[in-house]
């Protein structure tokens, strides 16, 4: 009995101290900014107007990207159907080709 009490006062505790660390962590800043606090914000606008440029340049490129797949689906789909008006349109090498007197054929 007493080591069941032991157990429950052991994780109770270990609760406790749990949720002291996440409520110091949560509230702790992850650095602090130099000077006072004019400079601090100077500092802070900086960082995120450096951070927006590398997100606007990131997208730019995934435009970029995003229009050359279009180009090349397009022209893949172009292809698609003229390979396909050929086959169509052309004869085969089943049904055998004639010019200028050179006839090919394909047997099995």
């Amino acid at each position: 009995m007493e080591k069941i009490i032991e157990s429950k006062y052991t994780i109770m505790s270990n609760r406790r101290a749990n949720v002291h660390a996440r409520q110091e962590h949560q509230f702790a800043p992850s650095s602090a900014v130099p000077g006072n606090a004019t400079q601090q914000m100077w500092h802070i606008l900086n960082f995120h107007e450096q951070r927006l440029g590398q997100i606007t340049a990131a997208l730019q490129q995934m435009v970029e990207l995003q229009t050359n797949y279009d180009v090349l689906a397009s022209k893949h789909e172009s292809l698609v159907e003229e390979i396909n008006i050929l086959k169509q349109s052309g004869p085969t090498f089943d049904d055998g080709i004639t010019t200028a007197g050179v006839t090919l054929s394909v047997e099995e």
